[in-house]
């Protein structure tokens, strides 16, 4: 199994959910606002391979947006709402080739696809948009090694930001738009925290332990980082979401799974933009669906109770001012 899909089965094997509040100086901030302005994206297999849907917050409404027969998923939102990027096969000949991937965007509403990379010696893919939409940072193969990279929103300009041995993964923009936070393994195949900044310089180790630590989120006030950590009893993973500054400290541990035996699963926490909640995949009922949270870990919502398996959820920004 190639290292990028097996970190990905390493890192969803068993994740427990959890958030933290964000402050937000959007002027949108009412429960009215956040449910009347803004969308959920996630991929579902429901249809026989993994597809980009977009629903409501209440989980009414699940639309699949690109209808394709290969795969398409990871994606996430435009700072407009305009917009969603995501990384697809679409273009793949060969259904053997695991590494024929590349990273796509499309009208919020499925229309107008794009092909933004042409990645022809490896992959391209878990893009993230930067908070001014002019950029899109990236994980790709495309030089040997899987490293951070950054392009303007529409391909062109690719400029590499992480040049590590071991691979790099799930980049995410500080608020600022000045810092990427992202997923690191080290040579000993332990995934850590990092933040650096987009022109390459002063990276740093968050995490520093010896268990699993990745999925890192950005808060919308810019001063936490969610990540899930994850430690390994026998074969079985235990993993939970845990909050932390920005430069590393003041860990807090958001859920308490504390055992093999405990039926809930969850992780890849995405904020919503007021800070307020958060969005999150988890495996309590039949394989994984999506869930929202208050930002305490209240007020657990079950979204997506369809067939299949539902993941990687994206809450949209504020889409509109005149709803």
């Amino acid at each position: 199994m190639k290292t990028k899909y097996l970190l990905l089965y390493i890192l969803s094997l068993s994740i427990l959910v959890g958030v933290h509040v964000g402050c937000s100086n959007n002027r949108y901030s009412s429960y009215d606002d956040l449910v009347g302005r803004t969308k959920i994206a996630f991929v579902s297999d429901r249809d026989g391979n993994d597809e980009i849907y977009v629903m409501n917050t209440d989980g009414s409404n699940q639309t699949n947006l690109t209808n394709s027969p290969k795969m398409d998923w990871y994606p996430d939102w435009s700072p407009d709402g305009k917009r969603i990027i995501f990384g697809s096969y679409t273009h793949r000949s060969d259904p053997n080739d695991e590494d024929d991937e590349d990273i796509y965007v499309m009208k919020a509403d499925g229309t107008e696809v794009k092909r933004l990379t042409d990645t022809p010696s490896g992959w391209s893919d878990f893009a993230a948009w930067s908070p001014d939409g002019t950029k899109i940072a990236f994980c790709s193969n495309r030089d040997g090694t899987q490293d951070i990279y950054i392009m303007n929103a529409d391909g062109s300009g690719i400029t590499r930001v992480t040049n590590d041995p071991e691979p790099d993964y799930y980049p995410d923009w500080s608020p600022d738009g000045t810092r990427i936070v992202y997923l690191s393994v080290d040579p000993g195949d332990n995934c850590e925290i990092y933040i650096i900044d987009v022109n390459g310089t002063n990276k740093t180790n968050l995490t520093n332990n010896p268990d699993i630590d990745g999925y890192p989120s950005w808060s919308p006030d810019g001063t936490k980082i969610a990540f899930n950590h994850e430690f390994f009893r026998g074969d079985k993973a235990v993993c939970n979401i845990w909050v932390m500054d920005t430069d590393g400290t003041n860990l807090v541990q958001l859920t308490k799974q504390s055992t093999i035996h405990e039926p809930i699963g969850g992780g890849v926490p995405r904020w919503s933009p007021d800070g307020t909640k958060i969005v999150f995949q988890a495996g309590e009922k039949k394989g994984n669906g999506i869930y929202t949270m208050n930002a305490d870990g209240t007020n657990r919502v079950y979204l997506t109770d369809g067939p299949g398996h539902d993941w990687y959820a994206a809450w949209s920004p504020f889409l509109n001012e005149d709803k």
